[in-house]
């Protein structure tokens, strides 16, 4: 299938990526978004009021800044001044792995004439340096393989997430009442609304920064568990518990430089 493209090769996508703090890790982003053999139209960084130098990297890259929140709003946020009809949301910690990775992803979800799609995720190198992180990474390959055979239990939807603009606005974004994992809450509900959702057959790489630690990859651990038992007693404790398990996650964004 030929990719269509609009001038300079440029794909009819927007990436929206939510930030707090990122100076450390956005700057691995965005240049491996400027590396891409197919660019996205636009770029748009929604800030959580960093007080680093995230905002000053983003315009580096020319990426447009709107104002941020927490995840969920963020890219809300973001979504509402995209101009283009195919949403790309990204993790700011998320590394794309080769040049070709947004065409494939772009040309797997038309193709297949898709709604919402998400990517499989693994860790970088740096990241698994560490033994709570190569654990963890151990799990998520498993994660990943399951993921293929039922989407029910992909639990890495935010690493690249893709989503049809007009399925979007329709359903109104992201739950920004939903603090932590509002991104497979978001996609469990497009799916159980008749919409055609897939893991796609491409892998991001993301930062290990939440296993540094025994207990920080503890932490990370219950916040799951505590996420598929939202999913198990539904809405009617959704809320509390999805705060329960923001709480038990811990602070999101990442770590400003001293």
């Amino acid at each position: 299938m030929e990719v269509k493209t609009q001038m300079n090769n440029r794909l009819p996508i927007s990436i929206i990526i939510p930030t707090k703090n990122e100076e450390l890790l956005l700057p691995r982003l965005l240049q491996s978004i400027s590396c891409q053999e197919f660019q996205p139209t636009e770029i748009i960084v929604a800030d959580n009021n960093s007080t680093d130098k995230t905002v000053e990297i983003a315009k580096r890259f020319s990426a447009i800044i709107t104002k941020g929140g927490m995840p969920a709003k963020g890219r809300n946020n973001g979504a509402k001044i995209a101009t283009q009809p195919i949403l790309f949301f990204i993790d700011a910690d998320v590394i794309l792995p080769d040049k070709q990775l947004l065409k494939r992803a772009y040309t797997q979800f038309t193709e297949e004439e898709l709604d919402v799609a998400s990517s499989t995720v693994s860790y970088d190198e740096e990241s698994l340096k560490t033994l709570p992180a190569r654990v963890m990474n151990a799990l998520t390959k498993l994660g990943n393989s399951l993921s293929r055979l039922n989407t029910c239990v992909n639990l890495q939807c935010g690493a690249i997430m893709i989503i049809k603009r007009d399925v979007f606005d329709k359903y109104g974004g992201f739950p920004e009442e939903i603090l932590h994992a509002e991104d497979s809450v978001f996609i469990r509900m497009l799916r159980k609304c008749g919409y055609k959702y897939k893991v796609l057959d491409l892998q991001a790489i993301t930062s290990g920064r939440r296993h540094e630690t025994p207990k920080s990859s503890v932490k990370v651990f219950l916040a799951g568990v505590i996420g598929i038992l939202a999913v198990i007693l539904g809405v009617k404790y959704r809320k509390k518990i999805y705060a329960w398990a923001a709480k038990v996650y811990g602070k999101l964004g990442g770590k400003t430089v001293k």
